[in-house]
């Protein structure tokens, strides 16, 4: 699975956008403890639908 910091660097956003707006914005993450992870096949999808 892949880290906010993972996400961020792929996506080229800041990190703290992310963590604000990752819920607005619909990116598929999922907290394990306290962390946000997302795995890169589901990110993948999302963002092709995005696209569509």
């Amino acid at each position: 699975m892949w880290t906010l910091e993972d996400v961020a660097t792929y996506l080229n956003v800041k990190h703290r956008w992310l963590q604000n707006n990752w819920k607005t914005v619909g990116i598929p993450m999922t907290k394990v403890g306290n962390q946000l992870r997302c795995f890169p096949t589901d990110l993948a999808e999302w963002l092709e639908q995005q696209a569509a």
